[in-house]
Parts: C-alpha cells; sequence; structure tokens
C-alpha cells in the first residue's frame, strides 16, 4: 500500500500533461502512486496517459466519458489506495520537494491534514502565497479564518487529506456544482478532523492560461441554488464549532448568494414574472447582514433587494444586460 495517492483530474490538457507528469515522477518521496482520470478528452491527453501507465507501475489509468472534473476526482478517490490523497490539476505543476513537504508535516504534528503554499504564474507574473509553519487543534481552527490563512486558496491541491476520513465520512465532489465545489469539499473536510497543519514552502505551481481547469462562470439557476443550499449549511455548522472574529466564511457564502441572483439573468428565465418569483427566494436578511467590497452600484442594487423593490431592481438589471 503506498503512503500516498497523487489524484490528477485529465481533460484536453495534452499541451501540458508531460510536464504535469514528469514533475510527479520527479518527486524526493518515493511511496506513491499517481491516479490519472481522463474525462473524456478529444485530443492527445488519453494517449499520454496510456504511454505513461506502460512505462510505470506507480501509474494507474482511468478513461471515462466526459463528467466534468469533480467526477474525475471523485474516481480517482474511490480508486486509491494510499493512507494520504493529493491533488493535482493535469495543467499545473510542481516542484521535486511538493511531497515531502507535505508529508513531513504531517509526521511532525500527527496531524489529519496539511496544507502548503503555492506560486500562481500568469503569464511573466508569478505570484507566491506561502503559509508559517503552524499546527492548529480543533478548538483553534478560528484562527484559520481570523488570519485569513485559506481565504486565497480554498482548491483541494498544495494539501493532503486522510484518505480513511474521506471514505468514512463519503466525502466526495459535488458534480452537480460546476464553480466552488472545489471549497466545499475542503470545507466539508474540515468539520471532519481533529487538528492540521501549515507547512512553509510553495511546492505547488498553479499555471494560469487559457483554457485552464479552473472556471467560475455562472451556471444554471438549479444548479447555483443548489451549490448555495450545500454551502449554507457547510458554513453555518463550520462556524457553530469554531471560534473567529472574522466573517469570511460568511461573507463568501453572501458571494454564492449573489452568483444565485446573477444566474436569474443569464438568459435562462425570459419573463418579469419568472425573474421576479425567484427573486422573491433570495435571502436578504443574510444581504443585509454581510456586506462583501462591491461597486456603489452592486451596493445600490442589493440595497433595491433588501428593500423588496423586486420591479425596480428587475428593470434595471434587465436594462443592464
Amino acid at each position: 500500500m503506498p503512503e500516498i495517492s497523487v489524484i490528477v483530474p485529465v481533460y484536453n490538457s495534452g499541451k501540458y500533461l508531460k510536464r504535469c507528469i514528469e514533475s510527479i515522477l520527479a518527486q524526493s518521496f518515493k511511496d506513491f502512486e499517481l491516479i490519472l482520470v481522463d474525462d473524456g478528452s478529444t485530443d492527445s491527453s488519453s494517449e499520454i496517459c496510456d504511454e505513461y501507465q506502460s512505462k510505470y507501475n506507480r501509474i494507474k489509468v482511468y478513461h471515462q466519458k466526459n463528467q466534468g472534473v469533480s467526477s474525475a476526482r471523485n474516481r480517482g478517490i474511490k480508486n486509491a489506495n494510499g493512507n494520504w490523497i493529493t491533488f493535482i490539476d493535469s495543467d499545473d505543476y510542481v516542484n521535486e520537494r511538493l511531497l515531502d513537504t507535505l508529508f513531513e508535516s504531517q509526521k511532525k504534528y500527527c496531524c489529519e491534514f496539511v496544507l502548503t503554499g503555492q506560486k500562481k504564474i500568469n503569464g511573466r507574473d508569478c505570484q507566491k502565497r506561502e503559509y508559517p509553519d503552524l499546527f492548529l487543534k480543533r478548538e483553534d481552527f478560528g484562527v484559520i479564518f481570523d488570519k485569513n490563512l485559506m481565504r486565497f486558496q480554498k482548491a483541494p491541491w498544495a494539501k493532503l487529506f486522510k484518505t480513511d476520513i474521506l471514505k468514512s465520512n463519503s466525502i466526495l465532489f459535488d458534480e452537480k456544482i460546476h464553480a466552488g465545489e472545489d471549497a466545499l469539499f475542503v470545507y466539508t473536510y474540515l468539520l471532519k478532523i481533529r487538528s492540521l497543519s501549515f507547512t512553509p514552502g510553495c511546492g505547488y505551481i498553479y499555471d494560469l492560461h487559457q483554457g485552464s481547469l479552473t472556471t467560475l462562470g455562472i451556471a444554471s439557476f438549479d444548479e447555483e441554488m443548489h451549490g448555495f443550499i450545500k454551502f449554507r449549511a457547510v458554513v453555518e455548522k463550520l462556524m457553530s464549532n469554531i471560534q473567529t472574529s472574522s466573517t469570511y466564511p460568511m461573507e463568501y457564502l453572501t458571494y454564492w448568494q449573489e452568483r444565485v441572483i446573477a444566474s436569474i439573468y443569464s438568459n435562462e428565465f425570459k419573463t418579469r414574472k419568472e425573474r421576479i418569483t425567484k427573486l422573491k427566494g433570495v435571502d436578504t436578511h443574510l444581504l443585509k447582514k454581510w456586506k462583501r467590497n462591491s461597486s456603489w452600484k452592486e451596493y445600490f442594487l442589493n440595497k433595491m433587494l433588501i428593500s423588496h423593490l423586486y420591479y425596480l431592481y428587475d428593470l434595471l438589471m434587465t436594462l443592464k444586460r
């Protein structure tokens, strides 16, 4: 049984896939398996996966029809044999010390979750986001939000998850959500653990380029509402279990509420009656209590919703489109 299962969802990343795989094979930490889940790629990705599988016993490849990154990650989880799981996107890459960095921190603190930093590359621009060396027990998890330690890195990569906790609690990525499913996964995992550590280093290189796996496009109203309901349940439970002065988790929930509102105006609902019916279901109490930084126009529009001026709001939104 390998110590770590490295799960890589693959979809039409032939241009970057070899770079990703080679960076994983070059790890100084050797006790790992590499799981490549080809999510119905139509470029050279499938052939590249099979090529590497034929050369390396530690590599397992699964092919499936295109169902999205969450489905691919879930298939990886279900087939993981390692004691620990980490995720890497196929268009990103890692330095040779990433797995060592994560595993050494886990051994040092005997914790159930490890997080490390990243380099974000966008063309010639490179931003580093690095953590201090920090261990937290469950009663101190509020520090995560008090110090904004996860504000900019809610993705599943650059982290080490305990396989038994994921599987025994049926923690999977929600395949009905196409934006924010990674944050939902990480926050759900936080609810089930007793300790975690942050470790220095920027071993994960997040390559932000056109065609990247990351997307924040607005989905259908039903999908956005599903995501909001799921995330609200997790955030409210999390906030009731930790002590923090930070309002960020609730502000982030407001962001989800705003996605629901935006979906109403994504051309799905053609009549004013349909749109206003949906607007009346918006939790305006949430918008009123937790204010995110926004432009004066957005602030003014939210004020209309809070005041239940639905017809005026709808008029302005349709003029805005």
